[in-house]
């Protein structure tokens, strides 16, 4: 003991200061790594640190989401139901109909939190077709049952073949809308318009 005296007291003060931060801070490191450990066990997840979703100015701090009935675009006074749709084997393809969109089932609901939802419809004066005038910016909106109100702006659209089946698996980050409809003279392929989540309430 009289030894280990003589050999800090030999040692030179900065080495001992130095030593001694050296080792608070090394405890500090053991207690925040076995307290993560025990959150670890107690919820069954490691520790994370979930910052809030944030698109634009808009904070969502809960997931909202409902099967959508109504599909407006106010700028060119476009109003309409929106029903279940789905490909049926009898007639060879998708629900259609001339006075309604609809919501292709196998996609994301409108939602606050990521997700594509496919809304498709007829290339007619009646349903759709006004869409081909959308300027980037436009409004879309849709309303579900549940009374949530989703607002998404135009942004690109695309011409794709008509067997393109990925569409219908998109998963984005960020909550889109995808609008689609028939395009070209003989109806040969498809037009996707995209629409990027602004508001949900």
């Amino acid at each position: 003991m009289q030894k280990v005296r003589n050999i800090i007291s030999k040692t030179p003060l900065i080495f001992r200061v130095v030593s001694l931060y050296v080792f608070m801070y090394f405890l500090i490191f053991i207690i925040t790594f076995v307290g993560q450990l025990l959150r670890q066990s107690d919820y069954g997840v490691p520790f994370v640190y979930h910052k809030p979703v944030v698109y634009g100015d808009i904070v969502l701090k809960k997931i909202i989401d409902g099967q959508p009935i109504s599909f407006a675009v106010e700028r060119l006074n476009i109003a309409l139901p929106v029903k279940d749709g789905a490909y049926s084997a009898d007639i060879g393809g998708w629900t259609l109909s001339d006075d309604a969109v609809y919501y292709a089932q196998m996609t994301a609901l409108p939602n606050n939190q990521r997700g594509s939802t496919l809304i498709y419809g007829h290339n007619q004066d009646k349903v759709i077709a006004r869409l081909s005038d959308l300027v980037v910016g436009d409004l879309a909106t849709i309303t579900t049952e549940n009374g949530h109100i989703f607002k998404y702006t135009y942004v690109s659209d695309a011409i794709v073949p008509p067997d393109l089946t990925t569409i219908l698996y998109d998963n984005p980050d960020q909550p889109r809308l995808t609008v689609m409809t028939c395009e070209g003279i003989w109806s040969q392929t498809r037009r996707l318009m995209y629409f990027n989540l602004v508001e949900a309430e």
